[in-house]
């Protein structure tokens, strides 16, 4: 059995079968018969069967088909995701159909400015077959012009010690490139790249402390790399509330894998009153009052107090997006960091001096780490920044993955 998250990992692709036969499968397939035309699609199976050959799958109930000893010869679990603004499972449905097969396959700007504009709510307005107006007034190109001045050097600093091109290429669209800087990067990674795996390396038995839950788009990935061995600590005031249909279908399949804890990650043990709209509280307003705004009051721990309690004997994975919280809490995972080295996945684009003061303390936090970046939005937001214990760094993350799509 292997596990895919992205197109660029079946570029081998023979014949094969997808199970089963609904939305998600049917989506991929298309995507593959149009950007990998070489693979021979033989039709789908609703039954998982040893007599099979290679079966990819998108059905988060794979691992219950697979107890009762119905194992292909080579199957191939490709975790679907349904919530938006997943790039693959989102903006890949809209755009599929102008893909011509080839390597890569061409977007025109005119159907991706088409999209935008028809975004909810709308990223542009166009004016005429070539010509558009950007709306999105809040986004680091438009705005913040002066901290970016005021920063360069120490945003030049951070990308000096990024480990790749492609992350020094990618920081510096999220720091200074315009419009079409990111948009060109976006559509470039939307079926070679997938956020958190790029540059994560997470295998049976790891341990992972996954903070900021929301719908739980990272949680079909992380069980589909487990596969069911280890520890997964879904943090978040909330819990799992408002995990998605799909996300919740996989942790169902995976008893004992996940573990809900309704609480706050902060710079201090105590409480942690925070405000909230829609499933998301607000990590960057910590303790503050907003007066006729829902607040939710939680127990608050540092990740070392945290690992403390649980007795955890191993960490492998801090996964951070709070909703510019993350501010807070990096020092607190001092003892952890110093102890057990794990990989780190933190959000850095909350607020725009995120980018260059969130990975100079990390940096400062983690000795023989390796550094790494990229940016997965086609506005502001999925700026992921990486710190890889040297240990820990695969050879394939200094290659960059060729784009499958580019806009032109």
């Amino acid at each position: 059995m292997r596990i895919a998250t992205n197109l660029s990992e079946l570029d081998r692709l023979g014949t094969y079968r997808l199970h089963p036969d609904n939305d998600d499968a049917r989506f991929l397939q298309q995507a593959i018969q149009r950007l990998l035309p070489d693979a021979e699609f033989a039709g789908y199976v609703n039954e998982l069967s040893g007599d099979l050959d290679t079966v990819i799958t998108v059905d988060s109930r794979w691992r219950q088909a697979l107890a009762g000893g119905a194992m292909p010869k080579d199957l191939v679990v490709f975790p679907a995701i349904d919530v938006v603004g997943w790039e693959f499972w989102h903006f890949g449905r809209q755009i599929i159909d102008r893909c011509i097969a080839g390597k890569p396959a061409i977007l025109p700007m005119s159907a991706f400015v088409d999209f935008l504009a028809r975004w909810e709510p709308p990223t542009v307005k166009k004016n005429g077959d070539d010509h558009y107006t950007l709306l999105a007034g809040d986004e680091y190109y438009t705005k913040d012009v002066a901290q970016r001045q005021v920063f360069k050097s120490a945003a030049e600093f951070v990308r000096s010690q990024l480990d790749n091109e492609e992350s020094r290429r990618a920081y510096e669209t999220a720091f200074q490139g315009s419009p079409m800087d990111v948009w060109t990067h976006y559509v470039g990674s939307v079926f070679s790249k997938t956020q958190y795996g790029q540059y994560i390396d997470v295998q049976p038995g790891h341990c992972v402390l996954s903070i900021g839950i929301d719908e739980g788009m990272e949680l079909p990935w992380l069980c589909a790399r487990l596969q069911g061995e280890g520890q997964i600590h879904a943090i978040d005031p909330f819990g799992m509330d408002f995990l998605s249909r799909y996300v919740w279908q996989t942790v169902k399949c995976f008893p004992g894998l996940i573990h809900e804890q309704r609480l706050a990650i902060g710079g201090y043990n105590g409480e942690a009153k925070l405000p909230y709209w829609s499933t998301m509280a607000s990590g960057s307003l910590l303790n503050k009052e907003f007066e006729g705004t829902n607040h939710v009051t939680v127990p608050c721990l540092t990740v070392d107090e945290f690992v403390r309690r649980k007795e955890l004997s191993r960490v492998d994975l801090i996964k951070i997006d709070i909703e510019g919280g993350e501010e807070f809490m990096i020092e607190g995972m001092y003892e952890t960091i110093r102890t057990h080295r794990p990989q780190i996945a933190i959000a850095i684009y909350h607020t725009y001096h995120h980018l260059w003061s969130l990975p100079l303390r990390l940096m400062a936090l983690c000795p023989d780490y390796r550094f790494y970046l990229d940016h997965y939005g086609f506005k502001k937001w999925d700026t992921v920044f990486y710190a890889v214990p040297a240990e820990r760094v695969q050879a394939h993350y200094q290659a960059p993955p060729q784009p499958l799509l580019v806009l032109k």
